[in-house]
């Protein structure tokens, strides 16, 4: 099989065993080269085997760090809905990536002082 196949053979197998269990889902996935040849955010079309994705999943995000940006051990984030089936998507929502804890916490919240 190509790998094509193979890639959409794992997002209806997921898709198929979610519904099996009355469940949901979260997957993680590699962009493609595409995506990793631009210096702007990566989109959920950009996902390997995003054809068969957008079928298979009802809400796509993409999670996005700036590198080499913010303060040290905390960077910015952001979670992007590229993607959701029947309704507009777009929807942002700030983060922090603190990378001393491994941990995402909301923009809006201070960062964690060590020295308190």
């Amino acid at each position: 099989d190509s790998r094509a196949t193979e890639i959409g053979h794992v997002w209806r197998t997921m898709k198929d065993t979610a519904q099996d269990f009355n469940t949901r889902v979260v997957a993680l996935a590699q962009f493609n080269r595409e995506a990793y040849k631009s210096e702007k955010r990566p989109y959920f079309h950009q996902v390997e085997g995003s054809g068969e994705g957008e079928k298979a999943v009802d809400v796509g995000m993409v999670l996005w760090t700036e590198l080499n940006n913010g303060q040290p051990g905390a960077r910015p984030a952001t979670i992007h809905v590229d993607y959701q089936r029947d309704e507009d998507a777009g929807t942002e929502v700030n983060l922090v990536f603190d990378g001393r804890i491994m941990e995402f916490r909301s923009a809006s919240q201070p960062p964690i002082d060590f020295n308190d």
